[in-house]
């Protein structure tokens, strides 16, 4: 998974969100952890995802919207705070709380 992390914060780094969205969707599929739960707002899962985003080098701080887009399926945003090589930047994290949790978009 290091190596997952280090692919994710260079992509991060270089503003490629686009490898840095499907190494997440590479590191979420791999782990059952991170998109199935029994809870059907996906609190575990996201707990997970959020402690392996913790750990990436090039991740300052996570926080999670207090509520859930109401849409089909609903959508929960998570903001993301880079560690400022130059200036820190603020990335936004849709994901997909259907049938199982999946990343719907990386914005920022």
């Amino acid at each position: 998974m290091s190596e997952a992390r280090d692919e994710f914060c260079r992509a991060i780094d270089e503003g490629d969100v686009k490898v840095a969205m499907a190494t997440l969707v590479g590191v979420m599929s791999a782990d059952e952890s991170m998109h199935t739960d029994t809870d059907p707002n996906f609190d575990n899962a996201i707990k997970h995802l959020v402690d392996w985003l913790m750990q990436c080098g090039c991740i300052e701080d996570v926080a999670l919207s207090s509520g859930i887009l109401k849409s089909q399926p609903p959508l929960k945003m998570l903001t993301l705070t880079t560690r400022p090589l130059g200036t820190g930047r603020i990335f936004h994290l849709k994901l997909q709380l259907g049938s199982r949790m999946e990343i719907r978009a990386l914005e920022g």
